[in-house]
């Protein structure tokens, strides 16, 4: 799954962009943690980014969730958009979470409908 806007491109992650997750994460801390669940002690590791990557691709392909990454053009991770606890049938819905780089906040790149 690849979704380029104007300003934007927005795909599932891969294994190399567990480095990139991790310092998107360390970059925001301070930002992001009034938010954000406590976090497991490996929480900066690869290998945890790993397995998540893989859990998440799972997940999109049986369509229970999208985790989305969002990147720059120039392809520098800005942050996260989250389509989770998908129920199908008559009502249709999800739970949507996001986040952004505190750089990037108030920029209106999550109002992707104008794009």
């Amino acid at each position: 799954m690849r979704i380029e806007t104007r300003r934007l491109i927005i795909r599932l992650g891969t294994n190399l962009d567990t480095q990139e997750i991790i310092n998107f994460y360390k970059r925001n801390e301070d930002h992001l943690s009034p938010w954000s669940p406590s976090r497991q002690n490996n929480f900066s590791d690869p290998e945890f980014w790993a397995e998540r990557i893989s859990l998440y691709q799972a997940e999109f392909l049986k369509q229970k969730s999208l985790r989305a990454l969002l990147f720059t053009k120039e392809g520098q991770l800005i942050g996260r958009c989250n389509f989770t606890n998908v129920e199908r049938g008559a009502f249709q819905n999800c739970r949507l979470g996001y986040m952004i780089d505190h750089e990037y906040q108030g920029h209106g790149l999550h109002s992707l409908i104008n794009e």
